[in-house]
């Protein structure tokens, strides 16, 4: 699995036994707990704050690179 130590420092803050998931090479797994730390960020609104579009762009990222 591709993912850079600043966007698994960033997650682990988001995501719980990020090093367990990055271990399984599950990108599959990562992203749907990513998915899902994005949509807890959403405002009444249905509009994520400036975390969630963080999450976002590491989620795109993550995406593209595997």
């Amino acid at each position: 699995m591709v993912l850079t130590v600043e966007q698994k420092t960033f997650l682990a803050n988001y995501i719980n036994d990020i090093e367990a998931i990055v271990e399984s090479d599950d990108v599959n797994e990562l992203l749907l707990m990513i998915d899902d730390a994005i949509v807890d960020t959403f405002d009444s609104n249905g509009k994520p704050d400036d975390t969630g579009i963080k999450l976002q762009r590491i989620y795109d990222e993550i995406y593209s690179s595997n």
